[in-house]
């Protein structure tokens, strides 16, 4: 069996491993009735969804690699990693609107927690959002000096063939940066989210570099990839609240 395919039945497998503690972890009785469970329940079942697909992305990049003279900047598996940001950023939901109905009913207290949640009662979403995105463009500025930066200058196509091959990372750090803003007060299972995606993002920066040689995926970015399988599926034995 070949490196790439290696790579691919292991992320299959963890893909496998962590669908199933998701899986038995939304069906199992819990300690939370009511309102709080059922979102425990939703959230387990977007992250079923984000690792079915980051599993499929994954194998797809072992076995495709990236573009090639094809005119197309994506890739299938890019293109699965794409969607898997939708259910991750549900999950996170989910656990955040619990948090602030938990919240909601502590009365007085409320004035004080609530700024810890991520703001005061009221706090525009753009205000988040906006926050979020500061946090991203940080981030992309750092990625830029250590890694994109230094590949830009490797490449002849130029900045427009370039930009296909940041597609990836940037729309990973734009949901992460909303992503940490949404999940605080969320506990472990909301930072276990969180450090995966930031997993998953590092994986993809790591993997520009070798996009740029039109090469396979290095062994830090696969490695990245199944760790962020890996924390998806422990979401599943950590609490939410």
């Amino acid at each position: 069996m070949s490196e790439p395919e290696l790579w691919a039945a292991a992320g299959i497998a963890a893909a496998i491993g962590a669908a199933w503690l998701l899986w038995r972890g939304q069906r199992g009785p819990g300690t939370v009735a009511g309102p709080g469970r059922q979102a425990e329940r939703r959230c387990s079942r977007w992250l079923i969804a984000a690792v079915v697909l980051l599993g499929a992305a994954f194998a797809a990049d072992a076995f495709g690699g990236p573009p090639g003279g094809t005119g197309i900047p994506l890739t299938l598996g890019d293109l699965l990693a794409l969607l898997a940001l939708l259910p991750l950023a549900f999950s996170v939901s989910a656990l955040a609107g619990r948090a602030d109905d938990e919240t909601a009913g502590h009365g007085r207290l409320s004035r004080y927690v609530r700024p810890a949640l991520g703001g005061r009662p009221g706090t525009p979403a753009t205000a988040r959002l906006a926050d979020g995105l500061v946090l991203a463009a940080g981030l992309f500025v750092i990625g830029w000096v250590a890694v994109f930066g230094p590949a830009y200058a490797l490449r002849d196509a130029g900045a427009a063939v370039f930009a296909g091959d940041l597609i990836r990372p940037v729309a990973d750090l734009a949901v992460l940066g909303a992503l940490t803003q949404a999940a605080t007060g969320t506990g472990r299972r909301g930072l276990a989210i969180v450090l995966a995606l930031a997993a998953a993002t590092l994986g993809d920066v790591l993997n520009v570099p070798a996009r740029v040689a039109l090469g396979d995926p290095g062994v830090a970015a696969q490695a990245a990839w199944l760790a962020a399988i890996c924390l998806l599926g422990a979401a599943a034995l950590l609490p939410a609240g």
